[in-house]
C-alpha cells in the first residue's frame, strides 16, 4: 500500500541495492542518496507522534512482508 512514505522506503531499498553493485566512489553517493530517502518517512512518523527509534522496524516491515509494488 503506497502512502506514509512507503514509496520512499521502497525506492531507498532499490537504490541502495543498486549502489552496492556500482564500482568506485559513486557507490557512496548512491548509498547516501538512498539513506536520505528514508528521512521523509521518519519525519512523517515523528510528526505523527511515533517514537521512531523504538518503531523503526515498523516503517520497514509492511514493505518486506508484502513485497514490491
Amino acid at each position: 500500500m503506497a502512502g506514509a512514505g512507503a514509496t520512499e522506503i521502497e525506492l531507498g531499498k532499490e537504490i541502495a541495492s543498486y549502489g552496492e553493485k556500482c564500482p568506485g566512489l559513486a557507490q557512496y553517493a548512491i548509498q547516501k542518496f538512498a539513506e536520505s530517502l528514508e528521512q521523509l518517512p521518519r519525519a512523517i512518523a515523528v510528526n505523527a507522534g511515533v517514537k521512531v527509534l523504538l518503531n523503526a522496524t515498523v516503517l520497514l516491515m509492511p514493505n518486506t512482508q508484502i513485497g514490491t509494488f
